[in-house]
């Protein structure tokens, strides 16, 4: 026990560490920047593994390399890409 006359004696750890503890870094700078390490892992992590769940569907399901075209358009009476067809006749005349 220590009478009112003592001094207060400071604890190794106090003694070592320096009367107001570390002084060398701030923790909020420090924070910031394991922060910012870890946000940057994470948005690589995302992004790898969105890049390796496509690999996997174009290796489970590949397409074939040519697809089935029909030899000549059909020509049943629809008049579908008519339209465009004339217009650029109309231009280039």
């Amino acid at each position: 026990m220590r009478t009112p006359s003592e001094p207060a004696r400071r604890t190794r750890c106090q003694a070592a560490c320096g009367a107001g503890g570390a002084r060398g870094y701030s923790t909020a700078a420090l924070d910031r920047a394991l922060g910012l390490l870890v946000l940057a892992v994470y948005v690589v992590t995302i992004i790898g593994l969105a890049g390796l769940v496509t690999y996997g569907v174009i290796r489970l399901f590949p397409t074939k390399d040519r697809p089935d075209k029909p030899d000549k358009p059909s020509d049943d009476g629809t008049p579908v890409g008519r339209l465009f067809r004339r217009a650029k006749r109309a231009a280039t005349s």
